[in-house]
């Protein structure tokens, strides 16, 4: 391995740990693995579809809706069953029922399902709809905010989007897809224990 290319896999890992600390893992993982496996126009989709989950949730907190919403245990079951058919759905590729993996959606789809997964996540409606025009636990003014969460997830979609990071990911998919369906299949267990 030469040094660029650990420079390279370092910056990729600094990134990553951004955009998990900015957002839910999950979506963040579901962008990196559209990304490494379809290339940059799908991890740009997937990623808008994060930027759109968090302006609906800005949108709901500066109409006064986001309490209504964000309220009882729905969003928790919601973000639970949507967890449990991606985990199913991303399970297929390692149990040899489909070699497609996430990457294989159009990049509309890859929009729709990255903001259903990021839109139901209820830390994402208490961080970004509580307090209207303010990111409720930073203190941030909600845009700026946002944009940042834009530029980071556009970070991360082109560095995966390279062709080393899509080879690895191609030699490696379905142990990658496997450790995705089982990382969304423990989220949806953790969300639903809280429940109880």
């Amino acid at each position: 391995m030469t040094g660029s290319e650990l420079s390279l896999i370092l910056i990729l890992i600094l990134l990553v740990r951004i955009v998990l600390i900015a957002a839910p893992w999950p979506a963040a993982l579901l962008v990196a693995a559209i990304a490494a496996e379809a290339g940059l126009a799908r991890g740009l989709a997937a990623a808008a579809g994060v930027v759109l989950a968090v302006l609906v949730w800005v949108a709901l907190g500066w109409a006064g809706l986001a309490g209504l919403a964000s309220h009882g245990p729905w969003l928790t079951v919601l973000s639970s069953v949507v967890l449990l058919g991606l985990a199913t759905a991303t399970a297929r590729g390692p149990l040899g029922q489909g070699a497609q993996g996430p990457g294989a959606a159009s990049a509309f789809a890859a929009l729709g399902l990255t903001a259903l997964l990021h839109g139901t996540q209820p830390g994402l409606a208490l961080r970004w709809a509580s307090q209207p025009g303010q990111i409720a636990d930073l203190g941030w003014n909600a845009l700026p905010g946002l944009a940042l969460v834009a530029a980071l997830y556009a970070a991360l979609v082109f560095g995966l989007s390279r062709p080393r990071p899509r080879a690895a990911y191609a030699r490696h998919a379905r142990t990658v897809q496997a450790a995705l369906a089982g990382l969304y299949l423990l989220g949806a267990l953790l969300a639903l224990l809280r429940l109880g």
